[in-house]
C-alpha cells in the first residue's frame, strides 16, 4: 500500500487536527489530506467535500489505490453546506482564500455545524478570515508560521465561539492588525518574523506606486504596524 507523504503545510495541518472521530476536509481538492488522515489513523472516517466533480473523482481514485475507500465519504457541495449539524468532530478548510473562507463560515446553520475544531490555512487574504474570526467570538488555539517550497504559509486552529470567552489582543501587537496572527506573535512563533518581513517589503513596495491613491493610507497603515511588530519582537516584548 502506497504511504502518502505530506508537505509542511498539509503536515502541520494534520498536527492541529489531532485525533478526531471524523474529520471534514472542504475544499478538498484531489483528496491528498483527507487519505492521509486516514492512514495515519488520525480519524475514523473523513469526509472530503470540494465543489468540483473532477476533483472529487481523482480523491476516489487515490483512496481506492491507498486503501482507504471504505472510510472516506466523497461530498460535492459548497463549504460546509455538505455537513449535517454535529456529524464532524474538525473541520479544515486549506488552500482557499479568506475572503471565500469567511463566506462559507457565515453561511453555516450554527458555528462550524457544530464540530469542535477548526484548522485553516488561507492561500491569500488572511486579513479578511482572521478579522471574520476575531469579530464572531472564534478563538485562536494554536497558529504557525510554516515554511514550504520556499513560501511562507500561516496555518492556525479556530475553536468555535463560546458566550462571555473572547481572545485576548498580546500586549505590544498593534491594535486591529489580522495580516499575520496575535496568537503566533504571543507565542513567538518561530518564522513569524521572516513573514513580517516580507509583509512589510511587499506593503513598502506597493507604495511606490500608491501615492495619492485611495489606497495609500490603507498600505502605511498596515507597513506601520509590521514595523511596530517588529520593533516588539526585538525589544521582548510579546506576552
Amino acid at each position: 500500500m502506497r504511504r502518502i507523504s505530506l508537505h509542511p503545510r498539509l503536515l502541520a495541518a494534520a498536527e492541529l487536527l489531532g485525533k478526531q472521530r471524523v474529520i471534514a476536509d472542504i475544499g478538498c481538492d484531489h483528496g491528498r489530506l483527507s487519505c492521509a488522515l486516514l492512514q495515519r489513523g488520525a480519524c475514523d472516517r473523513c469526509i472530503a467535500a470540494d465543489v468540483s466533480a473532477p476533483s472529487l473523482e481523482k480523491a476516489k481514485r487515490l483512496s481506492g489505490f491507498v486503501g482507504v475507500a471504505d472510510r472516506i465519504d466523497l461530498r460535492c457541495g459548497d463549504g460546509l453546506s455538505v455537513l449535517q449539524c454535529g456529524e464532524a468532530d474538525a473541520v479544515a478548510m486549506l488552500g482557499m482564500g479568506g475572503t471565500l473562507m469567511a463566506r462559507l463560515l457565515d453561511a453555516c446553520e450554527q458555528p462550524l455545524m457544530g464540530a469542535r475544531l477548526l484548522v485553516l490555512q488561507p492561500m491569500r487574504a488572511e486579513e479578511d478570515i482572521r478579522r471574520y474570526l476575531y469579530e464572531h467570538g472564534y478563538r485562536i488555539r494554536d497558529d504557525r508560521v510554516v515554511r514550504d517550497a520556499g513560501r511562507l504559509y500561516q496555518v492556525f486552529s479556530v475553536l468555535p465561539p463560546c458566550a462571555g470567552e473572547r481572545d485576548d489582543w498580546p500586549v505590544g501587537f498593534p491594535a486591529g492588525c489580522f495580516q499575520v496572527g496575535y496568537r503566533a506573535f504571543a507565542r513567538r512563533e518561530a518564522l513569524l518574523p521572516l513573514l513580517v518581513k516580507r509583509n512589510l517589503e511587499q506593503c513598502l513596495l506597493r507604495l511606490q506606486t500608491a501615492r495619492g491613491t485611495n489606497g495609500e493610507a490603507r498600505l502605511a497603515q498596515r507597513a506601520a504596524d509590521m514595523q511596530t511588530i517588529l520593533e516588539q519582537w526585538r525589544d521582548g516584548s510579546c506576552c
